[in-house]
């Protein structure tokens, strides 16, 4: 059925959606091609597969094949704060496609065969009776298409900026646009294609879903990235997890809804299970750390996270959607950082069951000394805080010597790989001075594979792993007699020399322990003694 568009234009307040847009709309996009993404979320939110962007001469165009417009659809795109879609998708504020206004001035929208309007001054639906020629097929296949005709404001090097932006696009957009669980459809966008009309140049951006594999529970997910014959891959295993939001944080999210119509959609959206996922790069069967990652809420935010893996949520943003409302001024952030730190400890576990917890995730978990910039550190402190617990006193977490893993209040990491052979069991326990009680009386020596710098080093030394060094080795040998020197082997004590002569800094300490073994077994101390090395054969000794 058709759309009457002059219906829906005159049941749309004019001049107070006009005030508010243009309250709104002042600065919020850091960047002119901001909506492109905006585009992309489009498409998601409607359930298109695919996404085609064309940059003609005089304008862009964008077509998905999704949902088919209508009545409400239409007004929802007009209007602020009207929208029929859910907390954190395109019409959260009903401003997300007004990001487009950046490059023109009178969008065109063209939904299938039942829906042909453009819109005047932000909010002013108005029909189109005809489409453009090179819309028919399209239009005829079920396509919906927005073409966006420049505007001289746009700047004549505003294409330019278009085509920079496609080629720079984030590879990982798509990352998180696969709809699962509460969504009705299984539709899931998955794959961006762009063209330059006056170069020729394209490109492509795709996406390729494996659930259950390598291991039940996760989903691998491929993205190709392709430009000018270049194409970047990357891999990588998504958690999920869903938690329900109590009801102090909806009571909080409804308190400060501005008007009726935001409250509905609070209640439709935000009381129910809310997903969060957490992404580890994943190349030839290894988990690796990953670089510049940043924070989602479907789409890329701009605010870095200094982890070495990826986290997605709804969150709120701010209208740019570029960035969330500060965690302090929003209990829903607040409550999904912290269920986000619940759930990082429970996806190493996954790992650690199905043998994916090797020594490289280390170098891709966060720590106190990551590069996080000071307006945001605090928003991302739950995670890095619930982990060191974790890592410490809860699962165990920690490769250790021997194929097992342990509590990083029971491990142990050895200066040289000397000591792994000297102290072993009660002995290391011992060393360590941890009771009986704790960690069921076991200590492990740190795995010989886990490579203890950088990173690495940071996030297990705040964990709780202990060094042991020979000032730790010396001061432990203090306290004991001869006698306990005495029933050590001939191998051991040989290893002990070896370790304890690389050491000169103690040596003054070494010089008053019972460490020299005489012939008869007895053990004595070299500066309270006379003690010889045997003679070599042949060497008569004259006195």
């Amino acid at each position: 059925m058709r759309v009457d568009i002059r219906s829906v234009a005159e049941s749309i307040d004019k001049e107070d959606v006009a005030r508010r847009a243009i309250k709104k709309l002042g600065s919020l996009y850091a960047k002119s091609t901001h909506f492109v993404y905006e585009l992309i979320q489009n498409a998601s939110d409607s359930d298109s597969r695919f996404l085609s962007l064309t940059l003609e001469g005089n304008g862009l165009v964008a077509r998905n094949r999704g949902r088919v417009f209508d009545a409400r659809d239409v007004k929802a795109i007009c209007t602020v704060s009207a929208s029929s879609k859910d907390l954190t998708q395109i019409g959260t504020h009903g401003i997300g496609f007004k990001a487009v206004y950046t490059c023109t001035d009178r969008p065109q929208i063209y939904s299938s065969n039942s829906c042909w309007f453009c819109i005047e001054n932000y909010v002013r639906p108005e029909e189109i009776s005809d489409i453009p020629t090179r819309f028919e097929s399209f239009i005829s296949e079920g396509d919906t298409i927005f073409f966006l005709p420049f505007t001289e404001k746009f700047g004549i090097d505003g294409p330019n900026k278009i085509t920079d932006e496609f080629r720079k696009l984030n590879r990982w957009t798509m990352l998180f646009l696969e709809k699962r669980g509460d969504f009705k459809t299984p539709q899931s966008l998955m794959e961006i294609e762009w063209f330059i009309q006056e170069t020729g140049e394209a490109g492509q951006y795709a996406r390729e879903s494996y659930h259950n594999d390598p291991f039940p529970g996760v989903t691998r997910t491929l993205l190709r990235a392709g430009c000018t014959g270049v194409v970047e891959e990357d891999s990588f295993l998504i958690f999920r997890n869903e938690v329900l939001p109590p009801e102090d944080v909806i009571d909080d999210l409804l308190d400060r809804a501005e008007d009726a119509d935001e409250e509905k959609r609070i209640r439709r959206s935000a009381t129910g299970l809310q997903p969060i996922e957490i992404a580890f790069g994943y190349t030839n069967g290894h988990i690796l750390p990953i670089t510049g990652a940043v924070l989602f809420s479907y789409l890329p935010t701009q605010i870095s996270t200094g982890f070495g893996f990826l986290i997605q949520a709804r969150y709120q943003t701010t209208p740019a959607r570029d960035n969330i409302v500060d965690s302090s001024g929003s209990s829903w952030n607040d409550w999904l950082i912290k269920e986000t730190a619940r759930f990082l400890p429970q996806t190493l576990v996954s790992l650690r069951d199905n043998g994916y917890l090797s020594a490289s995730i280390f170098e891709a978990l966060p720590h106190t000394g990551d590069n996080v910039p000071g307006a945001v550190r605090h928003v991302f402190e739950p995670v890095r805080d619930t982990l060191l617990i974790a890592l410490r006193e809860g699962e165990q977490l920690i490769p250790v010597e021997g194929n097992g893993y342990a509590s990083a209040n029971g491990v142990a990491y050895p200066t040289s790989s000397i000591l792994r052979k000297l102290f072993q069991g009660d002995d290391l326990t011992d060393l360590l001075n941890i009771s009986s009680t704790k960690n069921s009386g076991s200590v492990y020596w740190l795995a010989d594979e886990i490579n203890w710098s950088g990173r690495t080093k940071v996030l297990l030394t705040g964990a709780g792993v202990r060094e042991i060094r020979a000032h730790e080795v010396v001061t432990w040998l203090q306290g004991k007699a001869a006698e306990w020197f005495s029933t050590r082997s001939h191998e051991w004590l040989k290893d002990l020399y070896l370790y304890l002569a690389n050491n000169q800094a103690e040596w003054a300490r070494l010089k008053e322990l019972p460490i020299i073994r005489e012939a008869s077994g007895k053990h004595v101390c070299a500066t309270k003694n006379w003690v010889f090395f045997p003679p070599k054969p042949g060497v008569i000794l004259l006195f």
